[in-house]
């Protein structure tokens, strides 16, 4: 989820709005007679996997989640170490890497802060000019103007985004719960984030979750070299048959079905 991949739809769409409409899908699916009621579940990737559990939180009708790289910490620290580690991962000296995440706490602190959309906007406007008229350290990672910055953060579903907490909706899932995570996911890194969907769910004593990190595996769950995000583009892997393996099987269990052999059909 990184700020510039947020989904759009007439000019801006909340990740809680895409989840009122998952809820009316379910709705409709529970009045098809082909459906088991009783198992319908949700997979959800990156963005995705922050909605499935809104839903959950909200639904007595889903029956399992699974989330594939959903954030287990607030948004605008996820999209600081995000950005941290791409840094990392493509060269940038660490002294620039450092400063870059001074200067971006910043701006999303200001986001943090404002709900007025002009004000917010003129108030990012500034902080980002001043940061990279006077710092020449970070300045060469700069590939916008500072007006497009502040379109970018002032846009709904951004600030939707930096200012949602997981833990709010996680606290309240009681259904059973799958996350996974690549070892080497830049965008959402698994070891934080892994942790902090765990502590929510045990603090409600959700006992019935499963939470793994897969070896090897970038956010897109290829079974990838570094976890760079020019990787992806370049690795004939879609989706590892490991990471597949892991989540029919665990689909499977919660739904007490049998894996279907080939010479079974």
């Amino acid at each position: 989820m990184r700020t510039n991949q947020i989904i759009s739809y007439k000019k801006c769409i909340y990740s809680f709005a895409i989840a009122t409409d998952i809820k009316s899908a379910i709705a409709y699916l529970k009045t098809r007679p082909t459906i088991s009621k009783q198992n319908i579940g949700l997979i959800g990737h990156s963005e995705g996997g922050m909605i499935a559990p809104m839903v959950a939180a909200r639904s007595k009708d889903v029956s399992f989640i699974v989330m594939l790289a959903g954030p287990g910490m607030p948004g605008g620290e996820l999209m600081l170490l995000q950005k941290e580690l791409i840094d990392r991962a493509d060269g940038i000296p660490e002294d620039v890497i450092l400063r870059s995440k001074e200067i971006n706490a910043k701006l999303i602190d200001i986001v943090m802060k404002s709900d007025n959309g002009e004000e917010l906007k003129k108030k990012i406007t500034d902080a980002a000019i001043a940061a990279y008229k006077t710092d020449t350290t970070v300045r060469f990672l700069l590939d916008q103007k500072s007006s497009d910055i502040a379109n970018i953060l002032t846009n709904p579903s951004v600030q939707y985004a930096i200012k949602y907490n997981p833990e709010h909706d996680l606290k309240k899932v009681k259904c059973p719960l799958l996350a996974l995570n690549g070892e080497k996911d830049l965008q959402v890194p698994p070891a934080e984030n892994l942790a902090g969907i765990e502590k929510e769910l045990k603090s409600r004593k959700n006992k019935n979750f499963t939470i793994k990190q897969m070896t090897g595996m970038n956010h897109l769950f290829q079974e990838c070299n570094n976890g760079s995000l020019s990787e992806y583009f370049t690795n004939p892997q879609t989706f590892s048959p490991i990471a597949l393996t892991e989540i029919s099987a665990w689909i499977l269990k919660q739904t007490k079905r049998k894996v279907i052999k080939n010479n079974d059909r």
